[in-house]
């Protein structure tokens, strides 16, 4: 990457950071009060901080910023810098950080690969901190000591060549990895605009009803298949690297009517 580019986009972002907008996006719903005064630790400290933080306790988060910033004197503490933390709206990170993927996807730095940038999605099922709000929103299962546990999937876009994280999420553990991916599909437009971008997928995202949403969206996409599906297209391939055509069966039908009853019909229409 471009040294002076990169600086620029971190004097940017650290100019959003102070700007007014982004003090309205830090509040809560309803909340009209939060981040009006000038406290030890405003909210452009509080946001640096936590962007800051290197996996170490609240107390030496804290210290290792005051010290950091050059500050004569640690004067807030643990619990002041919590309760705080408390009244921030966590969406203002991830419209910073859409920000400054905006501003670098923007520019001409990006690492393609025959002119498209190459992205990969994929999920995993991860257990989480056992609390009762997260297994009420997140779902739970019983683990191998026939505890019930909280679990989440985790699906997230990455940029291969540029070594970015576009968009991140976390999923009721029993839902749909290609509908976690087309949301991901969704923010990654947004970030890279009408750009050629080239999805990689593993096999649990194979699915003709995905590649028919990818194939409207215009994205070109490389998936891995099961062995033993779409067998009779890949018995009329001549060589590793061929063109088949994939039919919509009676039974691909029924799937696609089940997953996107809308498309059904708009194909139905289509077909006869």
């Amino acid at each position: 990457m471009n040294e002076n580019e990169t600086r620029l986009r971190i004097e940017q972002l650290l100019s959003e950071i102070h700007s007014e907008w982004i003090r309205e996006a830090a509040r809560l719903t309803g909340d009209f009060n939060s981040w009006t005064r000038q406290r030890d630790m405003p909210l452009e400290d509080i946001l640096l901080c936590t962007l800051a933080k290197k996996g170490l306790s609240t107390s030496m988060e804290i210290r290792h910023y005051f010290q950091a910033m050059e500050k004569a004197e640690q004067t807030v503490s643990k619990q002041d810098y919590l309760r705080r933390r408390q009244k921030l709206n966590p969406a203002v990170f991830k419209l910073l950080n859409r920000n400054y993927l905006k501003r670098f996807y923007g520019g001409r730095e990006a690492i393609k690969w025959h002119g498209y940038l190459v992205m990969a999605v994929d999920g995993s099922r991860a257990e989480i901190p056992n609390s009762e709000e997260n297994r009420q929103v997140y779902g739970e299962s019983i683990n191998k000591y026939g505890k019930q546990v909280a679990r989440t999937n985790l699906s997230a876009v990455h940029d291969v060549f540029n070594r970015f994280l576009l968009d991140i999420g976390m999923h009721h553990y029993r839902s749909s990895e290609i509908e976690d991916a087309k949301a991901h599909i969704e923010a990654l437009k947004e970030i890279t605009g009408e750009r050629p971008v080239l999805i990689m997928f593993d096999r649990n995202y194979e699915s003709l009803e995905f590649m028919d949403f990818l194939e409207q969206k215009g994205i070109k996409y490389l998936i891995r298949m099961h062995k033993k599906n779409f067998e009779a297209e890949k018995s009329q391939m001549r060589g590793n690297d061929d063109e088949v055509e994939l039919v919509y069966t009676r039974a691909r039908m029924g799937r696609l009517k089940a997953k996107s009853p809308e498309r059904m019909r708009e194909m139905v229409c289509y077909i006869f």
